[in-house]
């Protein structure tokens, strides 16, 4: 799959929800479908969702497992040929274009074709694709990291909130040990709190990446244009790594949160509408401050990824540039002449027949 994800990211991205078999009920399992389809739907990501249970594909067999096996199946089969072919239509088109400009400055201007090959030469052996477009996508990528982190902790001030208010609430004094309860309510409130947590921290890191390829292509779009005017035609796809942050940086310790529970739960203050709202409100707050370190440890985290990235580029630079170098070598070489000419008027006529 890692090929294929490297022909199109959106059309490969499969989200996998694990554990479906541990759901209670199946309005339970929607709920989660529908905040993973939300969660994906505000960062521009297009996926099928799959509910798996691992345990039960071991044992047996598993519906969710199943229908990922044939999505991905249908991908490698299908879509990926697909994607392929969209890329070489897409190339063909500029190849061209690029054969009817030729013919119509050869045949209208050709002071243009001078003035063209004089800029051919001033680009011969000088680097088009400079390191400080890499720098720039760094430095606008590093902002956009401490933008996303700050943003998560706004998010998680809602959304801790529901969380606190589903699990600490009148039902504990059904149990006759509260402070057995504590415990069980804490574990419960952590289970929930940490599945949000990751998948936070999934969505972050994706973001990321496609923030930096965007950055990355923005930044070198006016070079690619200048390039294409002279008919030196590259296509820069770039190919990055996923992060390797496969543990979940955002964890909480169940000690650290049992002691950060606040003095005032009680039973008697938890049965009480306002001494409820001061309660949640306090373990809100206290979650949040024992995240603190955790969102600082993924900070770093994903800038040691854009520092990663920013190394990748500049490896695949080498690679375009060398590419440059080589058409600009070509088209220096290359003498136009009626005869030429006749020939791609018979390239393009060709052409016309396989793209139109």
């Amino acid at each position: 799959m890692k090929d294929m994800n490297q022909l199109n990211e959106n059309q490969a991205f499969k989200m996998v929800i694990n554990a479906a078999d541990l759901a209670e009920s199946q309005d339970d399992l929607e709920a989660v479908e529908t905040y993973v389809s939300d969660a994906l739907r505000q960062v521009h990501l297009q996926s099928d969702i799959f509910a798996v249970s691992s345990r039960n594909a071991l044992q047996a067999e598993d519906k969710g497992i199943d229908q990922l096996k044939q999505s991905i199946q249908q991908f490698v089969d299908v879509e990926s040929k697909s994607i392929l072919e969209q890329q070489m239509i897409h190339q063909l088109q500029q190849m061209d274009r690029s054969y009817v400009e030729m013919i119509t400055e050869f045949e209208t201007n050709k002071a243009d074709i001078s003035r063209r090959q004089q800029r051919l030469t001033d680009y011969k052996d000088k680097q088009r694709l400079q390191h400080q477009l890499i720098d720039a996508t760094l430095q606008h990528t590093d902002n956009e990291v401490e933008e996303q982190v700050y943003h998560l902790n706004a998010r998680l001030k809602l959304q801790l909130l529901d969380d606190v208010k589903s699990v600490f609430n009148s039902q504990m004094t059904q149990n006759s040990d509260f402070n057995e309860e504590k415990k069980v309510s804490t574990r419960v409130y952590l289970d929930q709190i940490h599945q949000r947590l990751f998948l936070e921290q999934s969505l972050i890191t994706e973001r990321i990446k496609k923030y930096f390829n965007k950055q990355l292509t923005e930044q070198i779009a006016p070079i690619v244009q200048q390039l294409a005017d002279l008919h030196v035609i590259i296509n820069p796809q770039f190919n990055f790594e996923s992060a390797n942050i496969e543990q979940p940086l955002l964890h909480i310790d169940f000690n650290d949160m049992l002691n950060a529970l606040p003095k005032q739960l009680t039973k008697r203050k938890i049965l009480n509408p306002n001494g409820q709202r001061d309660i949640h409100e306090s373990i809100c707050q206290s979650t949040l401050g024992l995240l603190q370190p955790q969102m600082g440890l993924l900070r770093q985290q994903l800038e040691l990824y854009v520092k990663q990235m920013a190394v990748e580029a500049e490896s695949q630079f080498e690679s375009f540039e060398a590419n440059i170098q080589t058409q600009i070598n070509d088209l220096l070489a290359f003498d136009l002449d009626t005869t030429l000419i006749n020939q791609l008027k018979d390239k393009h006529q060709q052409l016309k027949t396989i793209l139109y």
